[in-house]
């Protein structure tokens, strides 16, 4: 039982340090006009964070040519909103009725 219990410590130890290189990864690639830039995300509900994305790679100089997801919740908009923008915006499946 002990054996198990260390195992899973490490095993999210270092899926933390994981993530923590993958966006240190991320904040030192350098982004600029010549760069197309895809924005990805698990979800996209109300668009908010997809959105805040957007702005931001575009204020660092990148070019956001779309968004994709593995989840939608389209009655939530975030997809519409997206579109609205002129991005191509995709997703894996949709949760209607959510």
């Amino acid at each position: 039982m002990k054996g198990r219990s260390f195992k899973r410590r490490v095993f999210f130890i270092t899926s933390i340090f994981l993530a923590i290189l993958a966006a240190a990864a991320l904040i030192f690639t350098p982004l600029s006009a010549q760069r197309a830039t895809l924005a990805l995300d698990d979800l996209i509900a109300t668009g908010g964070t997809a959105l805040a994305a957007v702005k931001l790679i575009e204020g660092l100089g990148a070019t956001v040519v779309g968004a994709s997801f593995v989840i939608d919740l389209p009655e939530l908009g975030g997809m519409r909103k997206l579109r609205e923008l002129g991005l191509q915006a995709e997703a894996l499946c949709a949760f209607e009725g959510h």
